[in-house]
């Protein structure tokens, strides 16, 4: 589960058994788990499209709690959880260790041929 369903459930109460991707990837690689990133191919991110995208980026930094009281409304979770989901969990800058990650998980997934059951 992701996004606000997940949100919403405790894994230990669930009657089967859960795994945490980004606590298996973690365990797997010492390195933190890259769920999404903003992303585009290097012949259309031009400098205008870059900026937007940074733009949009610190846009919501600076307008955090806003965007809290507005979230936690409209999804029905308190402030605390929706202002730890989107400042503690969700990082918005990419570090030296996610840019590994990102790259053993490209390497890895490469060597994966998927079958049609």
């Amino acid at each position: 589960m992701i996004g606000d369903a997940a949100l919403r459930i405790e894994p230990e109460r669930l009657p089967y058994a859960s795994l945490d991707l980004g606590q298996a990837w973690t365990s797997l690689t010492n390195l933190p788990m890259v769920f999404a990133v903003w992303a585009g191919r290097k012949e259309i991110m031009t400098a205008e499209f870059a900026a937007a995208l940074a733009a949009s980026s610190k846009y919501g930094m600076t307008h955090m709690n806003d965007i809290v009281v507005h979230e936690a409304k409209a999804r029905n979770f308190s402030e605390a959880v929706v202002r730890q989901y989107l400042t503690h969990y969700i990082k918005f800058d990419l570090n030296e260790d996610c840019y590994k990650a990102i790259d053993i998980y490209l390497k890895k997934s490469a060597l994966f041929e998927p079958t049609l059951v």
